[in-house]
C-alpha cells in the first residue's frame, strides 16, 4: 500500500514519496524486530506462557486452516 501512496505522490513530490515508502516499511520492519524480541520477556511477566507445550495454535477460517486443523 506504500508503493501505491508513493507512486501517487511522485508526479507532486519527487524524491520525498521514495523516502515515504523506505520510511514505512522501516517503521514496519523495526515494529517487528522489536515484538519478536520483547515477546518472550511479555509472557514471562504477564504469566501467560504454557510450560507444557503439545500442540499449536491455527487462526483463521480458510479452507487451508481447516484441513490442516
Amino acid at each position: 500500500m506504500a508503493s501505491l501512496f508513493a507512486l501517487r505522490l511522485e508526479p507532486r513530490l519527487g524524491n520525498q514519496a521514495n523516502f515515504l515508502q523506505t520510511f514505512t516499511f522501516g517503521i514496519i520492519g523495526f515494529s517487528v524486530t522489536v515484538y519478536s524480541l520483547s515477546v518472550g520477556r511479555v509472557t514471562n511477566l504477564s504469566h501467560v506462557k504454557s510450560e507444557d507445550r503439545k500442540g499449536g495454535l491455527i487462526i483463521g477460517a480458510h479452507l487451508f486452516a481447516c484441513r490442516v486443523a
